[in-house]
């Protein structure tokens, strides 16, 4: 979305940058690059903004809750993921560890042998 088309529909929503912003879930400054162009939208805000391209203003509060919500659910849901990835590996390492461990036990068995057999 170009950056006049933004800055068109926040007056059009009359707001002023800092409310339009809150509304956006991004920060006053985000939605000021945004408008002057140097700055892209991200895609669920690139959405969003299309999406309020043709909403009603009763219905901007509705177009917002589910991308903050499915914002949060999908970090939530990252953190979770990551969490899952962690303790795999730690499981691994674990796992790892012990197999050396048995190793170093046969290696030292095996020394104890050919030295009784000396």
């Amino acid at each position: 979305m170009k950056a006049t088309k933004i800055k068109a529909m926040r007056k059009t929503f009359g707001m002023v940058q800092i409310q339009f912003a809150d509304k956006l879930g991004i920060s006053q400054g985000f939605l000021s690059d945004l408008e002057k162009g140097s700055k892209a939208p991200s895609k669920s805000l690139s959405l969003l903004l299309k999406k309020l391209q043709h909403d009603e203003i009763a219905d901007f509060e509705e177009s917002i809750v589910p991308i903050n919500e499915t914002t949060s659910q999908n970090k939530t849901q990252d953190s979770i993921d990551l969490k899952r990835k962690y303790i795999a590996l730690m499981e691994e390492h674990v796992k790892s560890l012990s197999e050396i461990i048995n190793l170093k036990e046969e290696i030292s068995n095996l020394k104890a042998i050919k030295a009784k057999a000396i």
